[in-house]
């Protein structure tokens, strides 16, 4: 069984199941989701998996099993700390493999696992937002997050209308990027847009720019603010974020913000001739601003992005 741990937001949970889903394609077990940190919901995040076609031998536990379980690898994971074991270090990890464990607090990090646990349970804690882990499973994973149930008749319109155009996703993510607790990211601004949507209209014929934002607040602040987006068509439509998700993905070129939201949609997207514009900066922290000029740029970034900076 691969116990998956998964926490945060919808792109986060994403990136989470994908790895779990590439022991899964090695060891041929079931995977256990987790949810007992949305019970918690200390940061207003949904679990939202459950709205996706997930791998048929993918289940949740009973509360009971899932919570004795789930202290059982946090007290593993403590123990780690307190032996000054450094859960950033790749061959530190690679070294508890064997163990079942699979820990990874280097979120960008791709470490080389062997896949050669002999262990009945695998733990999956972490953060694994590097395509290198999962890229030759992606046709799986296209199905595994399509929908479950059909959008709402309102809803089919407006992906049948994307689907029709020459669309542009344009998501601009501001709401808890905001929040004091997470000054750590960038938040990409009017200069970074402006710049995306200059290069792509020189490169597309008739694009049709379709602005996502958090809320329907964000919306209305980008439209008082954002003056350059004014022959764009903003979806506000009181969507789920899982709806929205299926509208962006099902766009034929992307301007992305420094999200896994937005990320997963360009990635999943099937339109072979894409492009996708992405922010040079993804998070503010001293080392971790992103592209880099090119010069090892994080493991979330992608060979064929066009990069534009933010600044």
């Amino acid at each position: 069984m691969i116990f998956l741990d998964l926490s945060e937001g919808l792109g986060n949970q994403m990136f989470q199941y994908a790895f779990a889903r590439k022991l899964q394609e090695v060891y041929k077990e079931a995977i256990c989701l987790d949810i007992i940190s949305y019970e918690r919901n200390k940061k207003g995040r949904k679990y939202s998996l459950d709205n996706f076609s997930l791998s048929s031998n993918s289940y949740h536990m009973s509360k009971t099993a899932m919570r004795l379980l789930d202290s059982y690898a946090k007290l593993y994971r403590k123990l780690l700390i307190q032996r000054k074991v450094d859960l950033r270090a790749p061959h530190k990890m690679l070294s508890y493999e064997s163990k079942g464990f699979y820990l990874n607090n280097n979120t960008f990090e791709y470490i080389d696992y062997q896949y050669n646990s002999k262990k009945r349970i695998k733990y999956v804690l972490g953060s694994w937002m590097n395509p290198r882990f999962f890229n030759e499973i992606r046709d799986k994973l296209i199905m595994d997050f399509s929908l479950k149930h059909q959008l709402e008749e309102s809803k089919k319109i407006k992906l049948e209308e994307i689907r029709k155009c020459n669309s542009v996703c344009v998501h601009i993510r501001r709401g808890d990027y905001l929040a004091p607790e997470w000054s750590f990211l960038n938040v990409c601004g009017e200069l970074y847009y402006k710049r995306a949507v200059e290069r792509l209209k020189s490169k597309l014929n008739n694009p049709v720019f379709y602005v996502f934002s958090n809320s329907s607040e964000d919306i209305a602040w980008i439209k008082d603010n954002y003056y350059f987006l004014n022959d764009c068509r903003y979806v506000d439509m009181d969507n789920a974020d899982y709806e929205d998700f299926e509208l962006m993905k099902n766009c034929k070129h992307f301007i992305i913000s420094n999200s896994t939201y937005s990320w997963w949609a360009q990635y999943l997207a099937e339109n072979q001739k894409k492009i996708v514009i992405a922010p040079d900066i993804w998070t503010s922290g001293e080392t971790e601003k992103g592209w880099n000029g090119g010069r090892n740029p994080l493991g979330i970034y992608q060979k064929n992005w066009d990069i534009v900076c933010t600044k």
